[in-house]
């Protein structure tokens, strides 16, 4: 098993952003990994790797939902 690196997924159409940390290479659709924007449906994200800000930025939004 190899944990997937963090990343960041962004919305093309209505700038919906999420960056995930996966915690196992067990990936849970709109969990762990997103192939379509849960706000507005549309299938262009753009992924890209994780900063670790990026990563800390996420686990503090968490915190405060």
């Amino acid at each position: 098993m190899i944990k997937p690196k963090p990343k960041t997924y962004k919305c093309t159409s209505c700038n919906w952003q999420k960056t995930v940390a996966p915690s196992s290479d067990a990936l849970v659709p709109g969990f762990d990994h997103y192939e379509e924007c849960p706000k507005c449906g549309n299938e262009n994200l753009e992924t890209r790797a994780a900063s670790s800000i990026d990563v800390a930025l996420d686990q503090f939004k968490n915190i405060f939902k």
